[in-house]
């Protein structure tokens, strides 16, 4: 990734991955693909970095954070 630095540490050492299965709308893998395309990441680690950053979003959301609590530089979606 050029110029950019990802806030979330994977290393190989650790075995906790497991092999999940899910429906994704193509328009979204072929998205995934392109930035992997343009990035030093798989598409699996950045599937996972996206899932992370959301999951970490909607702990924050549902345990009532107010938005000056959120990370800086974090980009948040509501509805």
């Amino acid at each position: 990734m050029s110029g950019q630095s990802a806030s979330i540490a994977y290393t190989k050492e650790k075995k906790e991955a497991i092999t999940m299965t899910l429906r994704l709308d193509r328009k979204l893998q072929q998205r995934f693909d392109r930035l992997s395309a343009q990035s030093d990441y798989s598409r699996n680690r950045l599937m996972c970095m996206a899932l992370q950053s959301g999951v970490e979003q909607l702990e924050r959301e549902l345990s009532g954070a107010a938005p000056n609590d959120e990370k800086k530089g974090t980009v948040f979606y509501r509805s």
